[in-house]
């Protein structure tokens, strides 16, 4: 990855991870709430900002994402809507547009079935990473490792320590972060995030996770290769 940013950079990039990994966790009212009034939209903005994507790269993922709260009645409305797209992309029990797992995505292990994933090369590999970094997801009920959300919360954990680290003027636990930053990218997102959320954006049924499809690609395109 490239050279050094402002600390502000790595903060921004930590939440623009956290609000992605709202979208791959069950849909909450909370969630809803958030699109209905707008609020989430402003902070995307305002991270996009900071991140310096362009914006004709987003802006009409933005556009429809400001239209939401004027599409619905009501924020259970919407939270109804929002959680249907959430079943039918990634855990519909009969068939669902696609998967939540690194495994099951990508990689060497994505033919693998049932406990096969478990001695394949993704699990132990992100498993010892975790280990590396101290890293143990706060998600309740707990999720296997390489499931989306995990792995967004983990590299939010190391974007922010990366941040605090170079605000306080720590270079070699910067340099460390950033390393581990690199394998990760390396290893696990850099090998799946983008084509994840392109696959989002083409089978979303909905305006809201077509266009946070669209912003986590674009999102990870760049922040992976910073």
């Amino acid at each position: 990855m490239g050279s050094h940013k402002q600390p502000e950079w790595y903060f921004a990039s930590s939440d623009m991870y956290q609000i992605l990994g709202y979208f791959v966790t069950q849909t909450s009212h909370d969630l809803a709430q958030a699109l209905f009034s707008g609020a989430l939209l402003e902070d995307i903005k305002s991270i996009g900002k900071e991140l310096g994507i362009a914006q004709e790269r987003i802006g009409t993922s933005l556009e429809a994402l400001e239209k939401v709260p004027h599409e619905f009645e009501s924020e259970e409305d919407l939270f109804h809507v929002v959680r249907k797209d959430y079943t039918h992309l990634f855990s519909n029990p009969t068939f669902s547009a696609m998967t939540l797992y690194e495994s099951r995505m990508s990689g060497p292990d994505k033919d693998a079935r049932g406990n096969q994933i478990f001695f394949g090369r993704t699990i132990p590999s992100i498993r010892e990473l975790y280990k590396r970094i101290g890293f143990t997801s706060s998600i309740e009920p707990q999720l296997r490792e390489d499931h989306a959300a995990v792995e967004f919360e983990a590299m939010q954990v190391l974007r922010r320590n990366q941040g605090i680290t170079l605000h306080a003027g720590d270079t070699e636990a910067f340099e460390e972060i950033s390393s581990s930053v690199n394998e990760f990218a390396a290893h696990h997102l850099g090998i799946w995030a983008v084509s994840f959320f392109k696959e989002v954006e083409k089978h979303a049924n909905e305006d809201v996770y077509r266009a946070i499809g669209r912003i986590g690609a674009v999102f990870m395109q760049e922040d992976l290769m910073a």
